[in-house]
């Protein structure tokens, strides 16, 4: 597969943004320990760089024009807009789906 051209520009939604902290401080907390919450982070800024230049590579989800990748217990969703990627929500997969569900119809 020939990579694209132009990398595409990631942004990140607050409430990626927020998920994502959220998920790094509680694994911090738990382990008592950066080592898993460093390797998770680098894992899906790993995985969001190949999706900037591989947008489709996630699976469609429900919502309109967005797309999963999943990466473990998480997923990363995303849709494309011209030329970025916007991260719209950073998952723990084992969290109840209709969180999810509510997060993300609000976003239209």
């Amino acid at each position: 597969m020939a990579r694209n051209q132009r990398k595409l520009k990631v942004i990140w939604s607050k409430t990626a943004e927020f998920q994502l902290q959220q998920i790094l401080t509680y694994w911090l907390k738990r382990n008592g320990s950066p080592a898993y919450p460093k390797k998770l982070y680098e894992a899906i800024h790993e995985r969001i760089q190949l999706l900037s230049h591989y947008p489709e590579l996630g699976k469609p989800t429900d919502f309109k024009t967005t797309y999963q990748s999943v990466l473990g217990h998480h997923s990363i969703l995303y849709r494309r807009e011209g030329e970025f990627i916007l991260i719209s929500a950073i998952w723990d997969n084992r969290d109840d789906p209709k969180k999810l569900y509510e997060i993300m119809s609000k976003k239209g």
